[in-house]
């Protein structure tokens, strides 16, 4: 999912740069394909995979992620889903381009055509022409889905507010687990741990009480010890 969230950024980087810096640009993608998956018959996958086929094609025409989603989107919802509506849109713009439409006016073709299947037949073959023809009146409901994928972000709202809920739920556990170890300890050792703790202490006092210079002698005997292995 990262991977493909890097890709579509440096896919668009041009239509992009608008929204922001890389972190906004992150959190814009993030939204748009949790929008298209809440809005359409596209979820996450499938949306991924309709870009595999026209994301390049449709950003070096000019058409703009947010514009390119809505279409797959609509083709979607009209049973042209993933890689069909994605090889669809493809040859589409393809013969769009070649005869002299500049981005926006493909758009504007292909929302507000309505010749029907015959006249897309004709103009984009067999494979683009149900595609076509199913997008043609779309325009209100393609402006209405742009802009729901657009504004959306809900996406980083909704991972938000389960990353809050799911850690503090976490840190619950973790007190409480170690609070029941912390008593299941005691329990089991305690007594022996107050002997332990006893002799310490009896320890030191001995030691407090031993002339400075044994005192000299035995810490240095230790560090002798120590640094011998």
């Amino acid at each position: 999912a990262l991977q493909f969230l890097v890709k579509t950024m440096n896919r668009y980087s041009e239509s992009l740069r608008e929204v922001g810096n890389e972190t906004e640009q992150a959190a814009y993608v993030g939204n748009l394909f949790a929008a298209v998956a809440a809005n359409t018959a596209l979820d996450a996958g499938k949306l991924a995979a309709a870009l595999n086929y026209v994301g390049s094609e449709a950003a070096v025409y000019g058409i703009s992620l947010g514009e390119t989603s809505a279409i797959l989107g609509l083709l979607a919802d009209r049973g042209f889903d993933a890689s069909r509506g994605g090889t669809a849109l493809r040859r589409i713009l393809g013969q769009l381009a070649k005869e002299g439409y500049s981005a926006g006016e493909a758009i504007e073709a292909l929302l507000n055509g309505t010749n029907g299947y015959s006249d897309a037949l004709a103009k984009f073959g067999l494979r683009g022409a149900g595609p076509a023809a199913s997008l043609g009146g779309l325009r209100e409901e393609f402006e209405l889905l742009l802009e729901t994928i657009e504004g959306s972000d809900s996406f980083l709202n909704q991972f938000s507010t389960v990353l809050d809920t799911s850690l503090e739920a976490s840190l619950k556990r973790v007190s409480s687990a170690a609070t029941e170890v912390a008593l299941a300890f005691a329990e089991e050792f305690g007594p022996a741990l107050k002997n332990v703790l006893r002799n310490v202490v009896r320890l030191l006092n001995v030691f407090s009480d031993i002339p400075k210079p044994l005192k000299v002698i035995i810490i240095s005997l230790g560090a002798f010890l120590a640094i011998a292995g």
